[in-house]
C-alpha cells in the first residue's frame, strides 16, 4: 500500500509516518500543495492521512482535489478543531474518515485496514 502522511508539523508527520510503515511504503509533504505535487508525480496514492490546518493549501482543500483526480484514494483528515463546521467541510470535501486530535492510535489503524480493505 502507498501512503502520504501530510501534517506541517515535523514531529506529528514523522510519528504518523513511523506508525504507518508497517501498513506499506509511507512518504511524506509538509504542506497541501507539496502534497499535491507527489500524487500527481507518483500516479496517486492508496491512502492519504492529512491535517487540517496547514499553509498553502488547507485539508479539506486537499482531499478536494485528491478527489477529483483520484476519486479511489481513501482520505483522512484530521484536526484539532471539532467545531461542526469544519466536520462538515472535510466531509463535503470527500474525506473518507475524520479524525479528531488528538486520537488514540487504534483509531488510525482501523483508518488504514479500511483503506486496505477498499483496495
Amino acid at each position: 500500500m502507498k501512503i502520504l502522511v501530510v501534517d506541517d508539523e515535523w514531529t506529528i508527520r514523522e510519528m504518523i509516518a513511523d506508525f504507518l510503515t508497517g501498513f506499506g511504503e509511507v512518504n511524506m509533504a509538509a504542506d497541501g500543495l507539496e502534497a499535491l505535487e507527489m500524487i500527481k508525480e507518483a500516479g496517486g496514492f492508496d491512502a492519504v492521512f492529512t491535517d487540517q490546518t496547514m499553509p498553502r493549501l488547507c485539508g479539506a482543500d486537499l482531499v478536494r482535489e485528491i478527489k477529483k483526480i483520484f476519486p479511489k484514494t481513501y482520505v483522512v483528515l484530521a484536526s484539532g478543531d471539532q467545531r461542526e463546521e469544519l466536520l462538515r467541510k472535510g466531509k463535503e470535501a470527500g474525506a473518507d474518515r475524520i479524525l479528531i486530535k488528538p486520537f488514540p492510535f487504534e483509531e488510525l489503524e482501523t483508518a488504514i485496514k479500511e483503506a486496505a480493505a477498499k483496495m
